[in-house]
């Protein structure tokens, strides 16, 4: 399963929803707060996560670190609306907005292939 967290709801729901088209399971987050749950809840079934960088309630960088207190090796895309790279991590690939969907499609299927132990396809 795959984490999507943005803020804004027309971006948030398109990639949900193209990523399901996809073959993909995800479970979206408006924010800081609700990404927080969700990792709570349910770190050890997502394969990875897409995170916005900038949120209205926190960092998506917090997210980020959030999540890899309990799982460093976690494969993360990061998105935001600034063209400049935040600091270089390998286990990072950033992926400036706007993009396309087949774009994150691509990216998506080089951390969540199909024999994904953590079934990030939908069954």
């Amino acid at each position: 399963m795959i984490l999507v967290v943005e803020d804004d709801a027309m971006l948030r729901n398109l990639m949900v929803e193209y990523l399901k088209r996809e073959g993909y399971r995800c479970l979206p987050a408006r924010g800081h707060r609700e990404a927080l749950t969700r990792l709570n809840e349910s770190m050890d079934e997502f394969c990875m996560m897409i995170v916005d960088r900038t949120l209205p309630d926190g960092d998506g960088l917090e997210v980020i670190r959030a999540a890899r207190q309990r799982r460093p090796d976690i494969p993360v895309i990061l998105t935001c609306g600034y063209h400049r790279a935040p600091d270089r991590d390998e286990r990072v690939e950033f992926m400036p907005k706007p993009f396309r969907l087949a774009r994150l499609a691509e990216a998506v299927a080089r951390y969540c292939p199909d024999n994904a132990p953590e079934g990030a396809r939908q069954q």
